[in-house]
């Protein structure tokens, strides 16, 4: 009998169900389910999940399931809806710090800016799974990672929200203002993407996120800026124009005191990443300053980004269906986006798309 085998069994029979009871919830056979509790058949993820889904995240730790799958027992492609699961339930504890786990965090953030989304979500979530929860700062923080790389719209609420949702809890838990204003002002960019218009409910999220961090503390910080950043974003998918340049040029003054300098971590703001932003802000609005930013960005980005690359000459084709060629605009981002290995695609850009091909519906 294989170890995974032996923990799914114990799992089962810990929760006081039959296995006949089990193979009706996991949607298999119940011969099929006995030669894998048994050791002749591999579990697949998906069993792995129906077996979590349906008997519990504690009983599934304290049978070892969960840790083998850490361990590498089986790719552990359901980890990110353990965590969420974990999170969710552990946000009424208590704990301690971790210099290590802060320094992880630290790592991390830097490598956001280069790996592949679904490698970069998988690491994430392994260090999240590991790390004792109560950890509330750094929890945070992996969290908002998470919810960066998260999909905009999924079921049981493991899409981007609420993930942010997750991430705030626990800065909130932490009672430190500089974290409580940084995740905020990290969730509030990412949420505040319009996409293809169709989720308005999270630039809502992003407005108010962003507020709340402006509320929370008015030290020239990068969260402020990200916050600022946010909002305009926000303004100019709405089409507001006066609204959306008067926080650009609010979020212009606040970068020329915090702006950072070389590649930077997913928390940190150089150079090139301002003008990406200050590029998506003013091609959602068709402004012709967009050129002025994407080529200031495209100066002064690292050679080893090629993601970054690609996501300014998305934001070309953005500008260029805003001021009404939406077919030339359409056919320069796609062939940018088809060019970057798929391994390397983030949901930014495919929201960046979304905002390109519905410039139509715009206008």
């Amino acid at each position: 009998m294989t170890d995974m085998g032996v923990r799914l069994r114990k799992a089962r029979e810990s929760r006081g169900w039959s296995l006949r009871r089990m193979a009706v919830a996991a949607h298999t056979s119940f011969s099929n389910l006995s030669k894998i509790e048994r050791g002749l058949i591999q579990a697949s993820e998906d069993l792995i999940a129906a077996y979590e889904t349906h008997l519990g995240v504690e009983i599934m730790q304290r049978r070892g399931v969960l840790a083998a799958l850490v361990a590498g027992a089986v790719i552990p492609l359901a980890l990110p809806d353990v965590v969420h699961a974990s999170y969710t339930a552990a946000l009424e504890e208590d704990g301690n710090g971790i210099d290590y786990w802060h320094g992880r965090a630290e790592q991390l953030s830097t490598a956001r800016m280069t790996m592949g989304g679904d490698a970069f979500t998988q690491r994430v979530a392994t260090d999240l799974f590991k790390m004792p929860t109560g950890i509330w700062a750094v929890s945070a923080t992996m969290l908002t990672l998470l919810g960066n790389q998260a999909p905009r719209a999924a079921q049981n609420g493991k899409d981007a929200r609420g993930w942010y949702a997750l991430g705030v809890g626990a800065a909130d838990k932490s009672q430190d203002t500089a974290t409580r204003v940084i995740t905020r002002g990290r969730a509030a960019l990412c949420m505040s993407q319009p996409g293809d218009g169709k989720s308005r409910g999270n630039q809502v999220v992003a407005a108010r996120l962003a507020n709340e961090a402006l509320g929370l503390s008015d030290r020239p910080t990068v969260a402020r800026l990200d916050s600022f950043i946010a909002l305009a974003l926000v303004a100019a998918s709405e089409r507001n124009e006066a609204e959306a340049l008067s926080l650009l040029a609010q979020a212009r003054r606040l970068f020329d005191q915090v702006g950072t300098t070389g590649v930077g971590a997913d928390h940190e703001m150089p150079d090139w990443r301002y003008a990406l932003s200050e590029s998506r802000v003013l091609s959602l609005l068709g402004n012709e300053r967009a050129v002025t930013a994407q080529d200031w960005a495209a100066a002064a980005l690292p050679a080893n980004m090629p993601r970054y690359v690609t996501q300014i000459d998305v934001q070309r084709g953005l500008l260029m269906a805003r001021s009404g060629d939406l077919r030339g605009g359409v056919k320069y981002a796609r062939e940018a986006l088809n060019a970057l290995p798929v391994a390397q695609h983030n949901p930014t850009l495919h929201l960046i798309m979304d905002e390109v091909e519905a410039s139509g519906a715009q206008r």
